[in-house]
């Protein structure tokens, strides 16, 4: 699960000024919570300079080439419904389906119709997708104890990030944690597929709520999905959310070294929602006192900024800077 599409920029802004949560450390001392965090970010940066290798070629699974890229797509799928992806994600359904039926697979074939019916009860690209929420969530409820795996598997995960458009974060961590359950202890890359999707949910959920360790575990367990299925993740996302979920780190050293990974790769891999690795790294370095640094990232940041509440937030970041170093230009 991304992490952040446009429509979760506002749901995050929502969470964080209804709740307020505070910043938990679940017990992990701060000296191991930083050697994983920088860890992670040299891990994520690197993944981002890598090619990804053609799928198939070194995860050891033999299947035919269409065969693989239709059990591919249910992550487009998946990335539809949960915004992260585009409105092209009802087409691949359709493609999906008629694949399933050439094929007479009919676990397959009802996965996709499963498909096809969330998609017309829920589209988070119509204008009142808000409106449709309950009832999608109802319908994905009565999956959860679906016969076919694949289906309850996609209802869980879904139906995880939807809950968290209507703030319901515990009970979507729950449902998120309980589809990684009903996987099958096959490592075929039906299930594969299944498991980095939702290593995707619930990283995007442990993020939202600033838990650094479970954060943290989530993004190994996606890097590992990932590379067993061949799929690359936008490194510059998980880069953004792992300074926003590892606020609790104080150590000058640490956060420089976690915002410099950001912005390399921001640099050759810019992030969907314009501004937003400027914000990050910007109150990132103001909570260390680098206020130079943080000024002229919020101006830059400041430039690129299509969302007002980045922009916002961007304005009051150089505010702060140049009242801490007295420079009134």
């Amino acid at each position: 699960m991304h992490l952040i599409a446009l429509k979760r920029v506002f749901v995050l802004t929502l969470i964080i000024l209804s709740i307020c949560l505070a910043t938990p450390t679940f017990g992990q001392n701060s000296a191991s919570l930083e050697q994983r965090a920088v860890k992670t970010a040299q891990t994520l940066e690197k993944i981002s300079q890598e090619v990804p290798e053609e799928l198939g070629l070194s995860d050891g699974i033999a299947l035919q080439a269409d065969t693989r890229a239709h059990k591919y797509s249910r992550i487009a799928i998946f990335s539809g419904f949960d915004s992260s992806g585009d409105s092209s994600f009802t087409d691949i359904i359709d493609l999906y389906l008629d694949f399933a039926k050439r094929s007479g697979d009919e676990n397959d074939i009802a996965l996709g119709q499963f498909f096809k019916t969330l998609s017309l009860k829920y589209n988070p690209f119509n204008p009142v997708s808000d409106n449709q929420l309950d009832e999608a969530i109802q319908f994905l409820e009565t999956e959860y104890s679906n016969q076919n795996w694949l289906i309850s598997h996609s209802a869980m995960s879904v139906s995880s990030v939807l809950l968290s458009y209507r703030r319901e974060i515990p009970k979507a961590l729950k449902v998120g944690g309980e589809s990684f359950a009903v996987l099958p202890e096959t490592d075929d890359f039906d299930t594969r597929v299944a498991r980095f999707y939702s290593y995707s949910v619930t990283t995007y959920l442990h993020g939202v709520l600033k838990n650094p360790d479970m954060y943290l575990t989530s993004v190994e367990g996606l890097i590992t999905s990932s590379a067993k299925i061949g799929h690359p993740i936008e490194s510059v996302n998980y880069l953004n959310n792992l300074i926003y979920a590892t606020r609790s780190i104080k150590n000058p050293e640490v956060i420089r070294k976690l915002v410099d990974s950001l912005l390399r790769v921001g640099e050759e891999h810019p992030s969907d929602t314009p501004g937003l690795v400027e914000m990050r790294a910007a109150n990132a370095l103001i909570r260390i006192g680098d206020f130079e640094r943080a000024l002229a990232l919020a101006k830059t940041g400041q430039n690129k900024a299509r969302i007002t509440r980045i922009l916002d937030i961007l304005k009051i970041a150089e505010i702060q800077s140049l009242a801490a170093t007295g420079n009134n230009k």
